[in-house]
């Protein structure tokens, strides 16, 4: 029998990067004093979820676009830097219950960020064994509704569900034409009828229930 698909977002639903994302980005925008600019965590919540340039635009909109691009190639390096000695903070019980789903379903990521950023969760955590595929807005440059149906067709993943943390990961779900499970401890909020986890650790008894 085929085995139904989960999809989920990263930031916010799987991992939490912030402080350490912080950080980086200061240590770049120190260097351009100029400028008088300085990240903060409110801020950086607000980009989570976004594209590489929604946030370009957001934080850097004021700015000639190849000095903004200049300063976002930097963050990122630096961030992914960062990220890759000091890792993220894991969600409780993710490895634990990426096991347990592993069991029964065939799980994916598909992720606004850079492709760097996906390479550097895998190495920091060794989590890349549990999924069977993922995709990035840094390789398809498209929307996320039309980068979770790539990778449907690429790996013929219906039926499946997204889970994420924000209401673009909903309208994302919704243009792909998949159900959705809002990942309630994460970053941003959706319509409150819409099935929810407290932790990451409920997914497996929610999942039966949606797919």
């Amino acid at each position: 029998m085929k085995r139904k698909s989960v999809i989920f977002d990263l930031d916010g639903t799987i991992w939490q990067t912030v402080d350490t994302v912080v950080d980086a980005w200061n240590d770049v925008l120190q260097q351009y004093p100029q400028l008088k600019l300085r990240m903060d965590y409110q801020t950086m919540c607000s980009f989570m979820g976004r594209t590489f340039d929604e946030i370009m635009r957001m934080y850097f909109g004021e700015l000639p676009r190849e000095l903004a691009l200049e300063l976002m190639d930097k963050c990122h390096q630096q961030e992914n830097m960062r990220l890759s000695s000091v890792g993220g903070v894991l969600y409780a019980g993710v490895e634990q219950t990426l096991q347990k789903l592993r069991r029964q379903y065939r799980l994916f990521i598909v992720s606004n960020c850079q492709i760097e950023y996906i390479q550097t969760f895998f190495d920091c955590h060794g989590l890349g064994k549990y999924f069977d595929d993922y995709e990035v807005y840094g390789r398809t440059g498209l929307p996320k509704g039309e980068t979770i149906k790539l990778l449907i067709e690429r790996n013929d993943a219906l039926p499946a569900v997204y889970v994420g943390d924000t209401l673009w990961d909903y309208q994302s779900s919704q243009a792909a034409g998949i159900p959705f499970i809002f990942a309630a401890y994460g970053f941003g909020s959706v319509p409150a009828h819409l099935p929810r986890v407290e932790s990451f650790e409920q997914l497996p008894d929610l999942l039966p229930t949606v797919l």
